[in-house]
């Protein structure tokens, strides 16, 4: 899966059969928040949004950022609870 980012819309983004899937971040005073994760119906169920949700905190790890407390997005919020320890 070739997920990409940008910085600019602060963003990673992925295209699946012609149809786009992203996720939507924003960092402060060195936390990040995902806040929101969209996979379209019709390529769903294929871990899209999970992967996008690893790619995206990868990048976080290497920027030295570390999560809110709370995630906008609940779908990464219970991602990370379940990958804590991976």
């Amino acid at each position: 899966m070739d997920i990409q980012q940008s910085e600019n819309e602060c963003s990673f983004f992925v295209i699946v059969d012609g149809i786009k899937a992203f996720l939507k971040y924003s960092v402060k005073d060195g936390l990040f928040d995902i806040l929101t994760t969209q996979v379209p119906e019709k390529i769903g169920g294929r871990g899209i949004a999970s992967a996008l949700i690893k790619a995206a905190l990868e990048y976080f790890n290497k920027q030295n950022l570390k999560p809110k407390k709370v995630l906008s997005c609940s779908y990464a919020q219970t991602y990370i609870e379940r990958h804590k320890n991976n």
